[in-house]
């Protein structure tokens, strides 16, 4: 369990280097991973995601109760703790402030897909089996919502059919394509961090 939970930690502190460096939080946001074959899980501390580091990592249970670490969890590791109870599928939470993304939530238009990409997004809140997808995904989320919005301001957008998005689903990014933009971004903050 040990090796599982240093991969893991890695993986999280990646998630978070990307998450800050595309912009996506700015001192706030946290991100969680289930541990494989456990009741608990890992997630950042009350830090920005830009400066945690794979020490300051929390291991939760599903009750939301610290198991180990000594930061302070964020106020929404309750949420994470009762999402990885209620749905076994979820293997990580992400919670960023992607600001074209967030346009949409406080006015009555949905992002609608007008590109393969945004297909992810049709029809509710997407659930991807690991952290490095959901992170890819985010980050696609946030394009998504930049495409539309800049449709909106030039013109009547023309939106994929929801038939037209369940094929790009299964097009657009099979794994190994979705593996190869996870090392795109991790390149680029290993870069900035180099």
């Amino acid at each position: 369990m040990k090796k599982n939970l240093s991969q893991l930690g890695k993986t999280l502190i990646t998630a978070c280097r990307i998450l800050s460096q595309q912009g996506l939080v700015h001192g706030f946001g946290h991100v969680s991973a289930r541990v494989p074959d456990s009741a608990s899980f890992l997630i950042t501390p009350r830090v920005s995601l830009a400066l945690v580091g794979e020490k300051d990592l929390l291991l939760l249970n599903l009750n939301g109760g610290t198991v180990k670490g000594k930061t302070a969890a964020p106020f929404e590791a309750s949420l994470h703790a009762a999402i990885y109870k209620a749905r076994s599928n979820v293997n990580a939470v992400a919670r960023f402030h992607a600001r074209k993304a967030n346009y949409f939530s406080v006015t009555e238009k949905r992002i609608d897909a007008v590109h393969n990409h945004g297909s992810f997004f049709q029809g509710g809140v997407p659930v991807f089996s690991k952290t490095d997808e959901a992170v890819v995904m985010a980050i696609y989320l946030e394009e998504a919502a930049d495409m539309l919005h800049g449709a909106l301001q030039i013109g009547s957008p023309i939106f994929l059919s929801p038939e037209e998005s369940t094929s790009r689903k299964t097009e657009t990014l099979p794994p190994v394509d979705l593996e190869r933009a996870w090392n795109y971004f991790k390149s680029r903050v290993g870069r900035l961090q180099g």
